[in-house]
């Protein structure tokens, strides 16, 4: 999915993207059989003959690696979720003008729209089977930190902390009863793991779903104490991939902060379920925002630093202002240049 924006204010979107022309439902299997008719390609579709969109009523255009527009034919089978693209459109739709302050906003935010519906699923089945009744101290505490949970991964949450928990023990239990060890193992670390829990739930019968939810009450609660929040949980750690290795990894390790985010939010920090303190495994690392109505209208910050090199000043110069959203301004005139940046480097061909 590519977006366009100019200076007279015009957007579009498009897929770039050349696609066979095939069956529309999904394959049976990775591989096809080149015998089967049903299997085969007849001819090519490219952008021109695909969905684009240009100056939408809406006023406004999000991309986050979900789904694209439906097409004549299956444009892939493997998307993100739609958690994140739908938060934009839900924090652009009727705000009018947008500035500096809402884009910084939006890339910042950690709301997460299926965790607050799986977390309301869940509650709801605790009331109705009457879970909550006859819990331990430190499980009623668990609970009340799960449903009053705003929805939001920042560091001082422990309601982030208490639904994850709960999420982890639960899909656990599920797995464990529903799958073949294999089969959950696969699960357990599909992006799409709380749609997933959510229909196993859905489908349980109520003598089992019992079970499994005061199974995974108690073992949750038995772990809420051991993070003061979603920031002690859930880490942000910078490291040179010779990080890795053992006994002398830790060398290589510059960062370990508290992270907000989870898979799906905009500021996206992706983890496996688990009841253990970890690190993100990738997620956001970059931002950008421009206004192109002004060349010198720039901002941008790395995860990390303007350098390669190892040991460099710069290697991780910017881990300061990733975290408190602050940005570096890069003009692009060459007078403003001049102007705001007076120490000039230059590179010179060796002998």
């Amino acid at each position: 999915n590519m977006l366009y924006a100019d200076v007279d204010g015009n957007i579009g979107q498009l897929m770039a993207i050349r696609v066979p022309v095939r069956r529309e439902t999904t394959p049976r299997d990775i591989v096809l059989d080149p015998t089967d008719p049903r299997d085969t390609w007849h001819g090519f579709l490219n952008v021109l003959d695909l969905p684009a969109s240009y100056n939408p009523k809406a006023g406004f255009l999000a991309s986050a690696n979900n789904k694209p527009a439906p097409a004549a034919v299956p444009i892939g089978y493997f998307f993100s979720t739609d958690d994140r693209v739908k938060r934009m459109a839900a924090l652009m739709k009727g705000t009018g003008k947008i500035d500096l302050a809402a884009l910084r906003a939006v890339q910042r935010d950690v709301y997460l729209i299926s965790a607050v519906k799986l977390r309301d699923l869940i509650a709801g089945r605790i009331d109705a089977l009457g879970v909550d009744k006859g819990l331990a101290p430190e499980e009623v505490k668990l609970l009340k930190a799960f449903r009053d949970w705003d929805g939001h991964y920042r560091t001082a949450s422990r309601g982030a902390v208490a639904f994850e928990l709960v999420h982890h023990y639960l899909s656990t239990a599920l797995r464990k009863r529903l799958y073949a060890p294999e089969v959950g193992a696969v699960l357990a670390g599909q992006s799409r793991n709380k749609a997933l829990l959510a229909q196993d739930i859905e489908r349980a019968d109520d003598k089992a779903l019992t079970a499994d939810l005061k199974t995974a009450l108690t073992a949750a609660a038995g772990k809420f104490d051991e993070f003061k929040d979603w920031g002690a949980f859930h880490r942000l750690v910078v490291n040179h991939p010779l990080g890795r290795l053992p006994v002398i990894g830790s060398r290589f390790r510059f960062v370990d902060a508290p992270a907000e985010g989870s898979n799906d939010t905009l500021w996206k920090t992706a983890h496996s379920t688990t009841d253990e303190r970890h690190p993100a495994r990738f997620g956001s690392n970059a931002r950008h925002i421009s206004d192109l109505s002004d060349p010198d209208a720039n901002w941008f910050t790395l995860l990390g630093g303007q350098d390669g090199w190892f040991n460099s000043a710069n290697f991780t110069d910017q881990v300061p202002l990733w975290l408190k959203g602050d940005y570096v301004k890069v003009p692009f005139r060459m007078e403003t240049v001049r102007k705001d940046f007076p120490h000039k480097t230059e590179l010179k061909p060796g002998k």
